[in-house]
């Protein structure tokens, strides 16, 4: 998220979760869990979407903009390294440099 906006974010992520879950997948959203809050610092942030990635069967990326976030791109490293498929959305917007 970084960079984007929060709410444009929270409601884009709403649709997705809903999309999923309306094909029968099962769907965590970190920018739409509650415990986030809790978690003091970024480590500890870290550490808790590595947990919940490494219950979860596949990574779902999408990238609405040219800002990068260095928490998706570990992210996207740790499911390469537990061999989980991951799905790249880019959107028609975003810079392809």
């Amino acid at each position: 998220m970084t960079g984007e906006n929060e709410v444009e974010v929270t409601e884009r992520m709403k649709l997705v979760v809903s999309a999923l879950q309306a094909g029968g997948h099962e769907a965590y959203c970190q920018s739409l869990d509650t415990r986030i809050p809790e978690l003091q610092g970024v480590a500890a942030l870290l550490r808790y979407a590595f947990e919940i990635l490494a219950t979860c069967e596949a990574l779902v990326v999408i990238v609405a903009s040219d800002r990068k976030s260095e928490g998706v791109l570990m992210e996207v490293g740790a499911a390469l390294a537990a061999d989980k498929p991951i799905y790249l959305f880019w959107h028609t917007t975003a810079n392809e440099d």
